[in-house]
């Protein structure tokens, strides 16, 4: 028996040695996030700082996707609450019954040693003191709880499963909001040169106009009409360049970075119009049939909803008794003895708290049952208005093209005719504003034709195939 006192002893300090590592190293973390965030010292500041995106001229959509995906705080919160998750559920199988598919679980061992002394007399405080050393190790075994335990594991490891989704879910939600700001960015870049060769068309027209007049062969009216056209084409450039300038910095949130590297200026953004996914020719039934296999939603309401039976199956288990044992060792110097024992805990009487637990649980399981429903119809709605979108940016794209080319061609025939005498300044001034509406509309039915393939990705729950290129105009 000599030697049970320093094993216990040993295990204790064990024990601590081992509880001060883990205090040390969360000390070390919490020092570095505290600095982090409060900015206390230059290289921890320097750290919380966001990035520069990378040059946007050079990198692709699927590049810019995953650089948001790495620095976007959602995306490192997301990840954190599915470690947290997990954790927590070693934390429930850590209380598992000896009767259970994790049978050390519900094994707590504990130890304790201490020495007391008192006084000898009670009529006195001055008299000496005597007393003695003492310790125990005991051992507490949950052996059975009815499925107390099984049931939490179950409920938590769905709720694991309901961050992963979460997590996957807002992925998805930052590759929609970072194409979304990608291609408002680029058909405002597209936009802009629309709006620069507009107003080269009304330069060129009063240029001419001012030689007519200065030859003789033109009116004074037609040179004043013509400046104000080259005005208002001139506003039209500067909103234009300030759409460009919010569309940038729309990109730049979605990409959670400060700036782009060393940029060049993007040229050919209207003849070449950036592509990012194929044309898709999915039917609704088609997407529809994919997205409640792979939709993230979908999953976290079925995994919360799975969540809810196992809180039925605990719910029930709290009706039913405790089974436990304990083992353990004392010793007060210098006697030894041990003790052992079996108990069931059972509560005879709680008010009907239990047993409305159990109606509460049904309650919460039906409730979640309902979400599923609602989780599905509202997803059958998503795919629906998505396709339909894709469909008639489609149809916009293609009569877009038509209208182009009709502009164009109607735009040369007045500017023949006008050198000739058989058109006049109104008959320019209508074509060539109905020759930038035209390019206008072509790019804005592109860049809503990409869009609508994004968030067909985005709502199927399907990662994203990218296919970037040039869109050629015609």
């Amino acid at each position: 028996m000599k030697i049970v006192f320093p094993i216990a002893a040993f295990l204790l300090l064990s024990a601590v040695c081992g509880c001060s590592s883990t205090v040390m190293r969360t000390r070390m973390m919490q020092h570095f996030w505290n600095n982090v965030v409060e900015g206390r010292g230059d290289e921890f500041y320097l750290a919380a700082e966001p990035v520069d995106a990378p040059p946007l001229s050079s990198t692709s959509l699927e590049e810019l996707v995953f650089f948001a995906w790495t620095n976007r705080p959602i995306v490192v919160s997301k990840r954190l609450a599915v470690e947290d998750e997990r954790l927590a559920l070693k934390q429930i199988r850590a209380d598992a019954p000896i009767l259970s598919s994790n049978p050390f679980g519900g094994v707590d061992v504990s130890a304790s040693i201490g020495h007391s002394e008192s006084s000898r007399s009670a009529n006195s405080l001055r008299k000496k003191t005597s007393g003695n050393a003492s310790g125990a190790l005991s051992l507490d075994l949950l052996l059975w709880d009815f499925g107390r335990n099984d049931a939490r594991v179950e409920a938590q490891c769905e709720k694991v499963i309901s961050a992963e989704k979460s997590l996957y879910e807002e992925a998805l939600s930052v590759f929609s909001q970072t194409a979304d700001a990608y291609f408002g960015l680029y058909e405002k870049l597209a936009l802009f040169d629309v709006a620069v060769t507009n107003e080269f068309e009304y330069a060129e027209h009063l240029r001419r106009a001012e030689t007519k007049l200065e030859c003789g062969e033109g009116r004074k009216l037609d040179v004043l009409r013509a400046r104000l056209d080259l005005a208002t084409a001139r506003e039209s450039t500067v909103s234009a360049s300030n759409d460009v300038a919010v569309a940038k910095a729309e990109l730049l949130r979605a990409l959670g970075a400060a700036s782009f590297g060393k940029e060049k200026r993007v040229v050919d953004a209207l003849s070449s119009l950036r592509k990012g996914f194929s044309r898709s020719t999915a039917t609704n039934a088609e997407i529809l049939d994919s997205a409640m296999t792979n939709s993230p939603a979908i999953a976290i309401a079925h995994a919360k909803f799975r969540a809810s039976s196992a809180a039925v199956d605990e719910a029930i288990a709290e009706l039913y008794p405790e089974i436990s044992a304990s083992l353990s060792l004392n010793w007060t110097d210098p006697l030894w003895y041990w003790r052992w024992g079996v108990s069931a805990v059972q509560s005879l009487f709680t008010g009907w708290r239990k047993t409305t637990a159990v109606d509460r649980a049904i309650v919460a399981m039906e409730s979640a049952a309902a979400n599923v429903d609602e989780a599905g119809k509202a997803l059958a709605l998503s795919v629906s208005v998505a396709v339909s979108e894709r469909d008639t940016a489609l149809e916009a794209l293609l009569t877009a093209e038509t209208s182009v080319k009709e502009a164009a061609e109607n735009l040369s025939t007045v500017k023949e005719q006008l050198e000739i005498g058989e058109a006049d300044r109104v008959d320019f001034s209508q074509a060539a504003s109905a020759y930038a509406k035209a390019l206008g509309s072509r790019v804005k039915a592109f860049y809503r034709a990409q869009r609508a393939e994004a968030s067909i990705f985005t709502i199927s729950g399907e990662m994203p195939v990218y296919n970037e290129g040039r869109y050629e105009a015609k």
